[in-house]
């Protein structure tokens, strides 16, 4: 999915480069995602290997980040886990969203 969301920014960008150079990017940037700094890397290599404007691409992979932040804190309103006194009290996370996901469904 984050691969799809990235080709299609990427391509709303205009961009500059052949789809396998960015497919390879991103693949290998998936590995660097737990470091610093680890999901622009998918930028340095396309402007390595195909002279991509970093500044353009980032702006895909920010939108990219800044998505997932949104679902993510979508997703908690929505379960109401942000007041969920269960997290607090040290109930494993999974059993608390597997009894709200129950009750919703």
């Amino acid at each position: 999915m984050r691969g799809c969301q990235w080709l299609y920014l990427l391509d709303r960008l205009s961009r500059e480069t052949c789809r396998p150079a960015e497919i390879f990017a991103f693949l290998l940037s998936e590995a660097t995602q737990s470091i610093p700094i680890g999901n622009y890397f998918q930028n340095y290599l396309l402007n390595r290997s195909e002279g991509a404007d970093i500044g353009r691409t980032s702006a895909a992979t920010t939108a990219m980040v800044l998505s997932e932040v949104a679902v993510s804190l979508t997703g908690i309103v929505v379960l109401d886990l942000a007041r969920e006194e269960s997290l607090a009290l040290g109930q494993p996370h999974l059993s608390v969203l597997a009894s709200r996901l129950s009750l919703r469904g």
